[in-house]
């Protein structure tokens, strides 16, 4: 036991003997502020690098803002223009055929609280409501349709279906 102790010991020392002599080297402390200086001008390098890199970002992202910031003004500009009145007038006069509405022509509708009892509106309430109304608007001619006789549509319910039976 006393030899490999020993053993041990000599292994332990020749190692710490060759750090000994690198330590006591007279350019180690020479050679230490060297390191120091490659690993701060590396430092020094990288950051730069990042610091540049992150300038031409910010003037990309600069210019972008720009760039949206007047076309939205352009955007703007075009809807102001397109909604004036007088625009829409015009538009409404030559391309819709809308005319100004006279006194006799203009209605308000007054909501009205429903009776409980009165029945629901008909088919035929509907029909004379809108015919009342056609003539207030613009192109209010007869509309006519071309096609093909219409066919009655038989609906199977439990009725008919027992009576085919």
């Amino acid at each position: 036991m006393a030899s490999s102790l020993r053993r041990f010991k000599e292994t332990s020392e020749m190692r710490s003997l060759g750090m000994r002599r690198l330590r006591a080297h007279r350019y180690f402390p020479y050679f230490i502020i060297g390191l120091f200086i490659i690993g701060a001008a590396c430092i020094h390098i990288w950051q730069r690098v990042v610091v540049m890199r992150m300038v031409m970002e910010v003037a990309l992202l600069e210019k972008e803002n720009k760039r949206l910031f007047d076309e939205t003004q352009k955007v703007r500009t075009d809807v102001a223009a397109l909604s004036m009145i007088a625009r829409l007038e015009t538009y409404a006069l030559d391309t819709l055929g809308l005319n100004h509405s006279t006194v006799g022509q203009v209605f308000t509708l007054v909501p009205q609280a429903e009776e409980a009892d009165s029945p629901p509106m008909g088919l035929a309430d509907v029909v004379t409501s809108i015919t009342r109304v056609v003539p207030y608007f613009p192109g209010g001619e007869e509309a006519t349709a071309a096609g093909h006789q219409l066919e009655q549509i038989w609906f199977e319910t439990e009725d008919s279906a027992g009576a085919g039976e």
